[in-house]
Order: structure tokens, then C-alpha cells, then sequence
């Protein structure tokens, strides 16, 4: 009974660590503005624009590539189920990658 409620207690430890280091990661994110300079600079350089929602790894040229998680500061944090930073209607295609 105690290994189960050390190995309970130990994972719900190490989801609280992760979620610290996901907001702490995202407040630095807002902070510095990284998604609005983005999606500004983008714009600015694209005509035709594209949006790759789910992105991961795979970066596509000329795409504004975006994840919930994105790996680094090239790509858009974007939560799909939330509102979004700019109106759909200023994107010509999309991309859904699993």
C-alpha cells in the first residue's frame, strides 16, 4: 500500500513540475512577445498565407507554422480550442498536421 501511494504521490510530483516549467515557459513567451512578432512579421512578408496548425517538428517554408507546444521561438503557439490572436479570415489555407 505505501510503494502504490509513493509511486501516486511521485507522479502527481512530477505532473506539477512539468506543468510549473509549461507556465513558466509560456510567461517568458508573453513576456517577450514572441507570438505577436510572429504573426507580425509574417503578415508583413507573405501575401499568400498559410497557416500549419499541430506543426511539431515539421517546419514548412512560407507556412506559419504553430503548436501548442512549439519547440522553439520560430514557431506560433497556437491552442486550437482557444480563441485565436488574429481573425481566420486573414489566412487563404491551413494545414492540420497529427
Amino acid at each position: 500500500m505505501q510503494k502504490l501511494a509513493k509511486r501516486i504521490l511521485r507522479r502527481v510530483y512530477l505532473g506539477l513540475i512539468a506543468a510549473k516549467r509549461q507556465i513558466s515557459y509560456q510567461f517568458k513567451r508573453n513576456l517577450r512577445h514572441v507570438d505577436s512578432t510572429i504573426i507580425e512579421s509574417y503578415f508583413a512578408e507573405h501575401k499568400i498565407r498559410k497557416l500549419h496548425i499541430g506543426c511539431g517538428g515539421n517546419i514548412f517554408s512560407d507556412w506559419l507554422n504553430s503548436d501548442v507546444f512549439p519547440d522553439s521561438n520560430a514557431i506560433l503557439h497556437l491552442d486550437a480550442t482557444a480563441r485565436s490572436l488574429f481573425h481566420i479570415s486573414r489566412l487563404i489555407m491551413f494545414l492540420v498536421s497529427t
